[in-house]
C-alpha cells in the first residue's frame, strides 16, 4: 500500500504541472533502501497534456495511447492501475 501512495504522490506532482509521465511501469519505481521510499523516474517520455506520440512501454498502454490518440490524466491513471493490478 505504501507504494501505491508514493507513485500516486509523484504522479499527481507531475499532474499538478500538467505532465503525463506516459510511462508508467515496474521498471520506472526506485525504492530508497534507507528510508523505504518508492519514486517515479525517467521521465524521459513525459509531455504536456493533450499531446501525442506512441512512446511507452506496451503492457502498460492505455487504448487511447495505443490508439495514438492524445492522452490525458487519465492515460497515465490506467498505466498506474495496471502496475498496481500486478502489485496485488
Amino acid at each position: 500500500m505504501f507504494i501505491a501512495v508514493c507513485v500516486i504522490k509523484g504522479l499527481k506532482a507531475l499532474h499538478d504541472k500538467s505532465l503525463l509521465h506516459r510511462d508508467i511501469k515496474p521498471d520506472n519505481l526506485v525504492i530508497n533502501s534507507r528510508t523505504g521510499y518508492v519514486s517515479l523516474i525517467d521521465c524521459g517520455v513525459s509531455s504536456p497534456t493533450g499531446t501525442c506520440n506512441d512512446s511507452g512501454s506496451l503492457d502498460y498502454m492505455s487504448l487511447e495511447a495505443l490508439e495514438g490518440r492524445p492522452q490525458s490524466y487519465s492515460s497515465d491513471l490506467y498505466s498506474l492501475g495496471v502496475m498496481l493490478y500486478e502489485l496485488i
